[in-house]
């Protein structure tokens, strides 16, 4: 990364997990880039359903994603008619979502539904206002925070939906957040590329070596 430049000038943001942000860059609080809201409670007897019209995720879905990115397909769905008599929220596709309460909350997952969806009561739903900043900005902002700093202790940490609204951020304009945003996916797509590389260097190694009449490499 040292081929980017520092920004010309840095101002104390004030709080101190941010630290110094580049001068022109606005401080603020979390609900300033969008809605936070909680799930909704998910009967047992409405669970396992596959086929209905909106997926319904749960905390262990967060885990279930192939790219550590997006929700994928959830085993529990729910009907538009359903979730409306349960006074369940219908979050929007590119809602991002997280756990709130519990040992996972400290997992710091963070995951971005493709669809419209429902979540339950143990996760938060964050619907970003694209107009403030891009999606994909606001889902490596969220991974830049640790929950486990602003968590409430206990035998079992949660923090609510207001809690999380005034968690402290810096904010840069959109055209900079888009900047942020499109170089940090390519600089990941750069390193995912390397590691694949790397992977298949191993697993060739491990294929030579495995046929090698000896049953290990040469010297």
């Amino acid at each position: 990364m040292s081929q980017y430049k520092a920004y010309p000038a840095y101002k104390d943001s004030g709080v101190e997990w941010i630290g110094q942000v580049p001068e022109e860059w606005k401080t603020g609080k979390l609900k300033h880039l969008g809605t936070l809201k909680g799930g909704s409670g998910f009967p047992t007897d409405m669970q396992g359903q596959p086929d209905n019209e909106l997926p319904f995720y749960k905390v262990g879905d967060l885990s279930k994603s192939r790219d550590n990115i997006s929700l994928n397909g959830s085993s529990n769905t729910i009907s538009r008619k359903d979730a409306k008599e349960l006074g369940a929220t219908v979050f929007p596709e590119n809602t991002i979502s997280w756990a709130k309460i519990g040992a996972a909350l400290f997992l710091n997952r963070r995951r971005i539904s493709k669809t419209a969806c429902c979540l339950d009561n143990n996760m938060t739903g964050f619907v970003v206002d694209s107009k403030k900043v891009p999606i994909q900005y606001a889902f490596y902002l969220m991974n830049a925070i640790d929950f486990s700093f602003f968590a409430r202790p206990g035998a079992v940490p949660s923090l609510s939906e207001g809690e999380q609204s005034a968690i402290p951020i810096a904010i840069p304009s959109y055209e900079e957040s888009f900047s942020i945003a499109a170089t940090l996916d390519r600089e990941t797509s750069r390193i995912d590329a390397l590691i694949q590389k790397k992977t298949r260097f191993i697993d060739e190694g491990k294929a030579s070596g495995a046929n090698h009449p000896c049953g290990h490499q040469g010297a």
